[in-house]
């Protein structure tokens, strides 16, 4: 996607106050009022009823004392003086008085407090202060774990802030976000975040705005279960009144059996246990380098019993580099760079990522920038600027049909470059570059290319197709990606290496061991995917080892077929997967009664995340980022599978210790006279 140079207008975040669809919803009004009239204090003088949409570029420019280059280093510094940092300002006033009165409205803190009246009612004080003691240590210890976790969260998200590409004085830069200014001028790239209220000048976009709200099964099963457990002992409590007062007990006598049966359901030292041991969990978890923003989280992952996780950058590196090149005159030498001229041409024009920014530093996909290094010794020019001076169109990586296109300016004309999944590549293709000149492909020119594929996918390398068209003399630009992607000349493929992660066998073993099965849902190649997840152990159990399902293969199935291949026993890739196929497993194995954990660290991973019982954001080399940060329960800061399984073990000890301690209950009930 080429960069969109944009303008920032306020003070506002851009999951603040934004557009339709935006979390905008979520701000009271009356705060919303204040935060515009902050804003349009800060702002400049020409802009204070509001940007235009429709103002020419240069008046907008004009107005902001801007250009296309940017503003200076200096400007811009000064202009932060004036209008302060690009976020909202957090919340006034006290919370913690309304958190921590939450703790004591918790089903059993409200039954052990039933319990407290009936004891000073019977003449029983003691007992009464007892149980008051109890809540109120359960409800401050509660609050201090759950206070810990928050600014634990708000810790990592200062580590990891978010950042954005801008143009200052003509070279591209990376800041932090809440650094921009107006007048700056923003680069958007695909899968990053708009960091504030802009107006787009250059380029198209497509902005993701849905968010998906709920609340995860085992909590409110939880909720369910004390809600009974509160229940139950009060109406047998109750219940036993008449009947002991029927029997001939004093009303005082009467009312403390009651207080025994009450008391016996819930023991007072339940709370504190629990939310004692839910607490050491959570520590146990931030040591292995996971934070846990609230407690009852910690027992939906001790409960997991199955995680669906991604392919690149969490079992493997996400540290992609060119292992092997296959070109139609035969296995590409990079030694002999005329051989792969066209290929690296393609490469390096349908591409969004930059080797070397203003700063000297490498970004965009890490998938981009490898193909970006083979164009380079291939002798093809990538610089940023120079492609998108010719780039006229382009239509963005689409994850249903793994394709990425543009339509750039050459000397002969106007160039449709693809590149993407091999199988649509072929499938569009209908002719192949060799000996310097477009020649018509044959079906042994297709299936030499099939098997060049298959062999480098079984070696568990990720397989790219690249591909171009020239358009006719007098053409105009393709209005849909359907009319560029067709008639294809296939220039060969690229096949890439991103290694597992070292520590992943060891994890995927312990997790196993625990009784979890792990799902691989990606949008890769099946082979490829199949092989990696072998070569972590992943496919070790079942009957059936591991098992490939294709995108187009889940699209075919009907619901009940689906539950019966994930009832089967066996461990899944699902290959090719879009973000639609994700939430449908997800939503599967929901209904067949499992507690689902997914993870993810890209965009795309959201709304499967927050769909599923537990998400885990991957914190360090995800692109989710900010996004996870703030709406998962779970951060994994390390950004690996191994910190994963890891919490695993701590996990189940929680919930090993709330299974002695009913076992401990019920042999007491059935040791009481």
């Amino acid at each position: 996607m080429p960069p969109a140079r944009s303008w920032w207008s306020a003070r506002r975040r851009s999951a603040g106050l934004g557009g339709e669809g935006s979390d905008a919803d979520q701000i009271p009004e009356s705060r919303a009022k204040e935060l515009r009239r902050e804003n349009t204090a800060a702002k400049p003088a020409a802009t204070s009823q509001g940007p235009d949409p429709l103002e020419p570029v240069a008046q907008l420019f004009r107005d902001l004392r801007s250009s296309s280059a940017g503003l200076s280093d200096r400007e811009a510094a000064r202009r932060y003086e004036v209008s302060g940092p690009n976020e909202l300002a957090r919340r006034g006033g006290r919370r913690w008085p309304g958190e921590l009165a939450g703790q004591f409205t918790q089903p059993l803190a409200l039954l052990l407090a039933a319990a407290t009246v009936l004891a000073w009612v019977s003449g029983t004080p003691r007992l009464g202060i007892a149980i008051v003691a109890v809540i109120f240590l359960n409800a401050g210890f509660a609050f201090v774990q759950e206070l810990q976790a928050e600014r634990a969260v708000e810790a990592l998200a200062a580590f990891l802030p978010e950042q954005a590409r801008v143009r200052r004085d003509g070279i591209a830069k990376v800041i932090d976000a809440r650094m921009l200014v107006p007048g700056d001028v923003m680069l958007i790239t695909e899968g990053e975040s708009i960091s504030a209220d802009a107006r787009l000048l250059a380029g198209s976009l497509e902005v993701d705005l849905s968010t998906l709200t709920g609340e995860s099964v085992p909590e409110r099963q939880i909720k369910r279960a004390t809600r009974l457990i509160a229940f139950v002992a009060i109406g047998v409590g109750l219940a036993f009144l008449p009947i002991g007062l029927a029997a001939g007990l004093g009303l005082s006598s009467a009312a403390s059996f009651a207080i025994g049966l009450l008391v016996a359901n819930v023991p007072e030292g339940l709370l504190p246990t629990i939310t004692l041991a839910l607490a050491v969990g959570v520590r146990d978890l931030a040591r292995r380098g996971a934070l846990v923003k609230r407690l009852s989280a910690v027992e939906t992952l001790g409960s997991t019993s199955v995680i669906c996780t991604d392919e690149t950058g969490t079992l493997t590196e996400n540290r992609m580099r060119v292992a092997d090149v296959w070109a139609p005159d035969g296995q590409g030498d990079r030694q002999r760079p005329q051989q792969l001229a066209r290929l690296a041409g393609v490469a390096a024009a349908c591409s969004g990522a930059d080797l070397a920014d203003g700063g000297g530093k490498p970004t965009g996909d890490p998938t981009e920038l490898a193909l970006l290094e083979l164009a380079s010794q291939c002798g093809a020019d990538i610089g940023l600027t120079e492609r998108q001076r010719h780039r006229r169109a382009l239509f963005r990586f689409d994850p249903r049909i793994k394709l990425m296109t543009t339509v750039d300016e050459t000397d002969s004309g106007l160039t449709v470059n693809t590149k993407g999944a091999p199988e649509e590549v072929l499938a569009r293709a209908g002719a192949i570059w060799r000996d310097n000149r477009q020649q018509p492909m044959t079906e042994a020119d297709r299936a030499e290319a099939e098997r060049v594929m298959t062999t480098f996918a079984e070696r568990g390398l990720r397989v790219l197709a690249l591909a171009f068209r020239e358009l006719p003399p007098g053409a105009g630009l393709p209005e849909r990606r359907e009319d560029g992607e067709r008639d294809l000349c296939l220039t060969g493929l690229v096949a890439l290496l991103d290694p597992p992660r070292a520590e992943v066998p060891a994890a995927i073993e312990r997790a196993h061991h625990a009784g979890i099965r792990i799902h691989v849902v990606t949008g890769d190649n099946g082979l490829t995917a199949a092989a990696i997840a072998r070569s972590v152990g992943i496919g070790a159990i079942g009957t059936d080892s591991l098992r490939v399902i294709s995108g187009s293969e889940l699209d075919a199935m009907t619901e009940a077929q689906l539950d019966e291949v994930l009832q089967s026993g066996s461990e899944i890739v699902f290959a090719r997967s879009s973000p639609e196929a994700k939430l449908r497993i997800a939503d599967a194995l929901r209904s067949l009664g499992q507690i689902v954990a997914m993870t993810g660290d890209g965009v795309n991973d959201a709304p499967a995340l927050r769909r599923a019982d537990i998400g885990v954001a991957m914190g360090r080399s995800g692109t989710a980022g900010g996004r996870a940060l703030e709406r998962q329960e779970v951060v994994a800061a390390e950004g690996g599978d191994a910190g994963r399984r890891a919490r695993q073990p701590a996990d189940r000890r929680v919930v090993q210790l709330r299974q002695r301690l009913r076992r401990r209950r019920h042999r007491d009930h059935r040791q009481r006279p």
